[in-house]
C-alpha cells in the first residue's frame, strides 16, 4: 500500500509554547520504503545551524461537496 506524508519543518515563535508545524514538501512511500520526498521551498536553518524535518501521514482532503464544517 502506497502512503503519502507531509514533509514538516517547526518553527519557534517567540512567546508561544510550541512550535508552528510548517508544511514544506511531500515523501511517498510504498512498501515500508520512503521511495520520494519533493521539496517545496527550501528548509531554514536553526540556530545551531541544523535543519530538522519530520513526516506526518497526510489526512484525507476533505470533499468540498458535503456539508461539514472544514478542518
Amino acid at each position: 500500500m502506497k502512503k503519502v506524508y507531509d514533509v514538516v519543518q517547526a518553527k519557534e515563535i517567540p512567546d508561544r509554547e510550541k512550535p508552528k508545524w510548517l508544511n514544506i514538501g511531500t515523501a511517498f512511500e510504498k512498501e515500508g520504503n520512503i521511495t520520494g520526498i519533493k521539496i517545496d521551498v527550501l528548509p531554514i536553518p536553526d540556530n545551531k545551524g541544523e535543519i530538522w524535518l519530520r513526516l506526518f501521514e497526510q489526512k484525507k482532503k476533505q470533499d468540498n461537496n458535503d456539508n461539514s464544517e472544514p478542518l
